[in-house]
């Protein structure tokens, strides 16, 4: 939603379309395989830009990214108590290893900044709206 927003946002201030259309395709319809039409944009470069603006924002995606990759986070840290032997592991379909702190923080993180950039967005949207009516309008001579 930052992301949207944001180039949306230079559209207004410069009341200037540029690749609009493009970015905006990107976002809803892209995607990384081989055979698309439409490249989605890198979410990391996403996330950096906010990052900018929002410090830590990059921290939470990477701590998160540790509890959904098959790693000792994610898998073994998660889901698995070592026992009295060093080679002792036993695995259980849940258990306390991971506090719920980690998601919740990250969680509320993301909903403000989603709230918030869908505010911004909304207000700006009309402003949108004439620039792109206005470029268009010639168009149909």
């Amino acid at each position: 939603m930052y992301y949207v927003y944001r180039h949306i946002e230079k559209v207004v201030e410069t009341r200037e379309l540029g690749d609009i259309d493009n970015t905006l395709m990107k976002v809803l319809f892209g995607d990384k395989l081989p055979d698309s039409d439409i490249e989605s944009i890198n979410l990391l470069t996403a996330i950096d830009k906010l990052d900018k603006i929002t410090p830590y924002v990059r921290d939470l995606y990477d701590s998160l990214c540790e509890f959904t990759h098959p790693n000792w986070s994610g898998a073994m840290g998660a889901y698995a108590k070592t026992g009295k032997d060093f080679y002792d592991l036993k695995f259980a379909q849940k258990d306390n290893n991971v506090p719920a702190e980690i998601g919740l923080f990250a969680l509320i993180a993301a909903l403000g900044t989603f709230e918030h950039s869908a505010r911004e967005l909304s207000d700006i949207l009309p402003a949108f709206t004439k620039i792109h009516e206005e470029s268009y309008a010639g168009d149909s001579d």
